[in-house]
């Protein structure tokens, strides 16, 4: 039976494989086996969405340092720009602090946890905890990347009024 199961995995491993290099040469997302399609799509958007994030942050960057080694550099702006990551600083610190509470709670629990008596028991008990700091990390990037999307989108518009000026 394990025989069978490395052999199916990786048969659907060198359909997924195919399915690529298909994509690769032709571009027509038509003639993909429907699982076959959602990974590469999914990939493709979030090649998409880190590039459109890498873009906006190289072009604050540049526009920053164009304001600031400018013949009369503006220490307002400079001003401001250390604000902004004073408060950066102080969510960052708030949302690691939430994520420790969380995670202390989640090993308190874990300790009470009583013995299991079947192995199903066990599983269930086993895959909570999983779950939970699961939840605890994706909870906890979700709200760096919002900060890091706050960042660029307020980095962004104090450079892009001041440059208006």
């Amino acid at each position: 039976m394990f025989q069978a199961m490395i052999k199916l995995a990786e048969a659907s491993t060198q359909q997924l494989r195919e399915a690529g290099d298909q994509l690769a040469r032709t571009g027509d997302t038509s003639a993909l086996p429907h699982p076959a399609l959602l990974p590469i799509r999914h990939a493709s958007a979030l090649h998409e969405v880190l590039g459109r994030a890498a873009r906006r942050q190289f072009e604050i960057q540049q526009a920053v340092l164009t304001a600031m080694l400018s013949p009369r550099p503006d220490f307002g702006l400079m001003a401001e720009t250390i604000q902004m990551q004073q408060a950066a600083l102080a969510r960052l610190a708030t949302v690691q602090t939430e994520s420790i509470r969380k995670m202390a709670e989640l090993a308190a629990g874990a300790t009470g946890i009583q013995k299991a008596n079947t192995l199903s028991k066990l599983m269930d008990q086993e895959y909570d905890l999983v779950s939970g700091f699961g939840a605890i990390l994706a909870e906890q990037t979700s709200a760096m990347v919002a900060l890091m999307e706050s960042l660029q989108i307020g980095y962004g518009y104090l450079v892009a009024q001041r440059l208006k000026a």
